[in-house]
């Protein structure tokens, strides 16, 4: 595969640097150890081993019963639905905890209730935190699987609220470049957004970041304007978006943390801080703006650029998938417009990365798989045809 082409070609590419080895070889271990975990939660036939199911039903618990059927086989049915939504799992003792894209956490629970004389299993998710309406859309797909046994075909686009997923931005056969608003209004919305990321509170800079990725979502004058400011800076407000995203993809906030909520936090903003480079690359593609002289520069390919960010972004796939996913969303994209590009991301041994991420995608997380298979096709394109470009459109 390219992975180990790749190795051949350069065998000291990836593994130069002795922490990075040890780093991939972490992640291998922790790959093996989640997955028997996630196999063993309720990989048994016997129903009697499930605990009792609670009598009532408490707010925002979403729940369905199923007849004849182990808990190995409801399992298998729900770890396959969570894949192809690209909702991720860790198992916590005797239930499932579950985070969309849209960082929604909810608990999945197999319980035993009394039907007739006999038994059947109670399949119960809880809402542990974010917006209730897409919990009620997840558990909506996830519950009416269940009941159809698997025999439905489910993907991450039938959520209708996913705040992460990219809204298609043209037709490839026809093309209409959006409606410009005001200069007024994008002042308006780059200063609030300004205003809020540069107050003392962590709260309220999360708000700001969330504020710039829904603003990044579409393709009008707005949208354009500040994915410019995200991608080339400029002045005063344009360079501070600019400087602040890549502070939060770099993580430096790491050291400044004091407590649990702080933590999550940074975290949050680390992933809307990779979804707002994504979409804003996904949105200079669609409008064809000329990116080469902005991702030629020492800022995306030097030593510690961006580039090498996106990629190292990629060792924490089984721990962070979703981040991963919108690291390989960016990395798409650049693969695409820049033989340069492929090139300095081939010398920094990206493909081994990108193969674990492939295999992880694969096994928990459709759209990861989706994006990972695209950057691994234009890998072993660029290794076998240095000038071929792949045609890929990343969704």
């Amino acid at each position: 595969d390219t992975a180990n082409r790749f190795d051949k070609c350069h065998p000291f590419a990836w593994s130069r640097n002795q922490r990075r080895a040890e780093i991939m070889s972490k992640i291998s271990t922790q790959k093996k150890m989640k997955q028997q975990v996630r196999l063993t939660l309720w990989d048994f036939d016997d129903i009697g081993s499930l605990p009792d199911a609670a009598l009532a039903i408490p707010l925002e618990k979403a729940r369905v019963s199923v007849e004849e059927a182990t808990p190995r086989e409801v399992s298998m049915i729900v770890h396959s639905c969570l894949r192809d939504l690209s909702i991720s799992a860790t198992p916590r003792r005797n239930k499932l905890l579950a985070e969309s894209l849209d960082q929604v956490q909810f608990f999945i629970w197999l319980y035993k209730e009394k039907h007739g004389t006999d038994f059947r299993i109670l399949i119960e998710l809880q809402r542990s935190k974010g917006d209730s309406f897409i919990f009620f859309e997840i558990s909506r797909i996830i519950l009416h699987t269940l009941k159809c046994r698997g025999n439905v075909e489910v993907e991450s686009s039938e959520i209708i609220s996913s705040t992460h997923q990219p809204e298609r931005l043209y037709n490839e056969a026809s093309f209409e470049f959006p409606q410009t608003e005001r200069t007024e209004d994008m002042g308006a919305i780059m200063y609030t957004i300004v205003e809020m990321m540069k107050e003392k509170r962590v709260d309220a800079n999360l708000l700001g970041l969330q504020k710039l990725y829904s603003s990044t979502r579409g393709g009008s004058g707005a949208s354009i304007h500040l994915a410019g400011a995200v991608l080339q800076g400029g002045a005063c407000d344009c360079d501070f978006l600019q400087t602040s995203i890549e502070r939060y993809i770099y993580r430096n906030h790491k050291g400044n943390t004091r407590n649990d909520f702080e933590i999550k936090v940074y975290r949050a903003m680390h992933f809307y801080a990779l979804a707002v480079l994504a979409n804003s690359l996904c949105i200079w593609s669609a409008h064809t703006m000329n990116m080469q002289q902005i991702i030629h520069s020492q800022r995306w390919l030097g030593d510690d650029g961006l580039l090498f960010a996106l990629i190292s972004e990629l060792s924490e796939v089984e721990i962070y998938p979703h981040n991963s996913y919108q690291a390989m969303r960016c990395l798409n994209i650049l693969l695409r417009h820049s033989m340069k590009v492929r090139q300095r991301t081939l010398d920094l041994g990206a493909a081994s990365l990108v193969s674990l991420s492939q295999c992880t995608g694969h096994s928990s997380h459709a759209l990861l798989a989706k994006e990972s298979d695209a950057v691994m096709n234009i890998l072993a394109g660029a290794l076998s045809k240095p000038t071929s470009i792949s045609r890929h459109h990343s969704i």
